[in-house]
C-alpha cells in the first residue's frame, strides 16, 4: 500500500487546507499511512480525526512512498522532503497562471490533481503538459443539507433578495472575488 508524505497545507486556516484536511480523513478511513509536513500545528484537526494519524513514521527508501506537493508550486522545486514518486495538488481561482508556475510543475512532479475541469483546463491551457487529473472536491452531505440550519435574516431584509457571498481573503474592500461582477451581473439578469 502507498505511504504518503504530505508535503504542504494541512492545518493552514483556509478552506483550501480544509479540502485537504477532508481528503486526509478519507485516506485515514483506507487505512492510508502518511506524514504531514506543514508550517501550521494540528490545533485546526476539530474531530481529532488526524492527530493519531498525521505523522506516520515512514522510511523514505520504502518502494511504495509518495509525496504529494500541496504547497504553491513555486515551493516545490529541490523540496528536500520530496521522495519517492512526486505528484502535485493544487488549485488557481484565477484564469490565468502565474507565468513561472508551467514549467515547474512541468519538471517537478509526475502528475498534478486539480478539483474541477475548469481547472484542469486552465492549468493545459496555461502550458502544463504532465498528465492532469481531476478530483472532485465532494461535499458533506450529512453536513450541507437543505433541511440544514438557516442563515438568520434581519427583519427588515425579509422580502428582500440577500447575497450571501464570500468576497474576501483579507477582509479588505475591493479585495477579490468580484463582488462588483455578481452584482452587475444580477441587475442584468434580474434588474
Amino acid at each position: 500500500m502507498v505511504k504518503i508524505y504530505w508535503n504542504g497545507v494541512a492545518f493552514h486556516p483556509t478552506g483550501i487546507a480544509k479540502m485537504h484536511r477532508e481528503i486526509l480523513k478519507e485516506l485515514v478511513k483506507k487505512d492510508t499511512k502518511f506524514h504531514i509536513f506543514d508550517n501550521y500545528n494540528s490545533e485546526l484537526d476539530e474531530g481529532k480525526e488526524l492527530r493519531d494519524n498525521a505523522y506516520y513514521p515512514i522510511d523514505v527508501k520504502d518502494s511504495d512512498v509518495a509525496t504529494m506537493m500541496t504547497y504553491v508550486p513555486t515551493t516545490w522545486p529541490g523540496d528536500p522532503k520530496a521522495v519517492g514518486r512526486v505528484y502535485g495538488l493544487s488549485i488557481h481561482e484565477g484564469d490565468k497562471l502565474p507565468e513561472d508556475w508551467s514549467p515547474i510543475i512541468n519538471n517537478s512532479i509526475e502528475r498534478l490533481f486539480v478539483i474541477s475541469k475548469a481547472n484542469r483546463n486552465l492549468f493545459f491551457n496555461s502550458g502544463v503538459r504532465i498528465p492532469i487529473h481531476v478530483i472532485p472536491g465532494g461535499i458533506d452531505t450529512k453536513k450541507f443539507t437543505p433541511e440544514g440550519d438557516k442563515y438568520p435574516l434581519p427583519e427588515e431584509f425579509k422580502d428582500k433578495c440577500v447575497f450571501l457571498n464570500v468576497n474576501s481573503w483579507t477582509g479588505e474592500d475591493g479585495d477579490r472575488k468580484g463582488t462588483d461582477v455578481l452584482i452587475k451581473a444580477f441587475m442584468e439578469e434580474f434588474g
